[in-house]
């Protein structure tokens, strides 16, 4: 039976808010809500008065971006890119693709379950999809396992005839997930979330008990998926939620933290629904001061700072630009980090996509700034969503970690169905 309570951590200290109306609670349920805050995005600094920075209206229904590292996006910088991408973009060739990306069968590292009892496991199944699986407890047959942004569809496209379409399939269907706790989306952008994927997931047996977990004003567009209203919890940046997974699993705290991104699934909700990277940490018991344990980060979609509009296209490792101060904070306040899935990919040209996507430049810099102890890199291999080659995020990273002084065991790659195993407090 899972238990949730809902709460915010605001600089060291948890504050009383007023509560707001929530019935998508399953029962039995601990409730409880406080009000969220963030020095990067705190009440005061942004156009509405009382309400956190990054909203853009009172109710919750819009949002933006708080920071000198972001720039909204003309509509030169718009004709701009489309040019550039018509230009410079092409489809890889298969043999490229067979060489750069081998796919593997999952097996969710049930090869490891026994020699790696007290380790993180995480199986990356392309784009950012990952399942995690914490460390079990000593009586359990596994872990608590989180499932975030799944895509199995071929096309991330509103249309299933048009849009960007695969170069490399699958590793696996919704099918083949094993039993999940949580599922995590993390925006609503169709690489994302792909309400084929989620259906097929809710139409699963075990689906019933798993939490769902969105950022603010995400819950509507699953309303045809299958899943039902109770099992979904919304979080604004800065708020978590403790889920008891029961069985003697243990208890997982999801924190909602900020990104530098956007939202839109057609022309008309630009920015309507939030979006926002996770901090899954495990507890000993739903007390609000009960300590953390294992703490795995996932940055979700974002970028890291935002070059100017008459940069070279071909722009990296620029340290004269701001930087999102978000990623520093989170640092700040949970480092250490054991284990951080952090975006590489869809980034040319640099001009357009650096508010919105990381390098692997910027990748590494917001590594070392949210102090997690390994990475690993996503965001790439699955879709041509921008012009870089496929193969040049990986070399790339490379390079940037060796400016930067990181090593490949700190920030590495899995290959398409991989599982790594990751240590905790090392």
């Amino acid at each position: 039976m899972l238990r949730l309570r809902v709460l915010s951590w605001a600089d060291s200290a948890i504050r009383p808010h007023t509560i707001r109306p929530i019935s998508n609670m399953i029962t039995p349920s601990v409730l409880a809500v406080h009000k969220a805050d963030g020095a990067s995005t705190r009440e005061g600094q942004g156009p509405i008065a009382g309400k956190p920075a990054h909203w853009g209206n009172k109710q919750g229904t819009l949002f933006d971006n708080p920071w000198d590292s972001w720039r909204d996006a003309s509509a030169g910088d718009i004709f701009g890119m489309f040019a550039h991408s018509f230009r410079e973009m092409k489809s890889p060739p298969s043999s490229e693709v067979v060489r750069h990306f081998p796919i593997r069968v999952p097996d969710f590292g049930a090869s490891f379950q026994d020699s790696h009892p007290a380790e993180i496991k995480a199986t990356w199944l392309g784009h950012a999809c990952f399942l995690i699986e914490f460390p079990r407890e000593p009586d359990q047959d596994r872990g608590i396992r989180i499932l975030i942004d799944p895509v199995f569809s071929n096309r991330c496209s509103p249309f299933s005839f048009m849009g960007p379409s695969r170069f490399t399939p699958a590793p696996c269907q919704a099918a083949d997930i094993p039993e999940i706790d949580v599922l995590v989306l993390s925006h609503n952008h169709y690489d994302h979330m792909d309400l084929p994927t989620l259906k097929a997931l809710a139409s699963k047996p075990e689906s019933s008990h798993v939490r769902i977990v969105v950022p603010l004003n995400n819950a509507h567009h699953l309303a045809s998926t299958g899943f039902a209203s109770k099992q979904i919890t919304e979080l604004d940046w800065w708020e978590s939620a403790d889920v008891d997974i029961g069985s003697g699993k243990g208890v997982i705290r999801i924190g909602a933290k900020p990104a530098q991104h956007m939202t839109a699934r057609g022309i008309s909700d630009r920015k309507k629904s939030l979006w926002a990277s996770f901090l899954f940490e495990t507890r000993p018991s739903l007390e609000p001061s009960s300590p953390s344990g294992v703490k795995v980060y996932f940055t979700g979609d974002t970028g890291y700072s935002a070059l100017s509009p008459s940069a070279d296209p071909d722009s990296h490792f620029t340290t004269d630009t701001p930087v999102c101060p978000a990623f520093r904070e989170i640092g700040e306040k949970h480092g250490p980090i054991d284990l951080a899935l952090v975006p590489v990919g869809a980034y040319r040209p640099r001009a357009f996509m650096s508010p919105l996507h990381c390098d692997p430049w910027d990748a590494v810099r917001l590594f070392k700034d949210i102090k997690a102890k390994r990475a690993i890199a996503m965001h790439y291999g699955v879709w041509q969503l921008t012009t870089e080659t496929i193969d040049e995020p990986v070399r790339l990273l490379a390079e940037s970690r060796d400016r930067l002084g990181v090593t490949e065991e700190e920030f590495g790659t899995l290959e398409i169905g991989q599982t790594g195993v990751y240590p905790v407090g090392k």
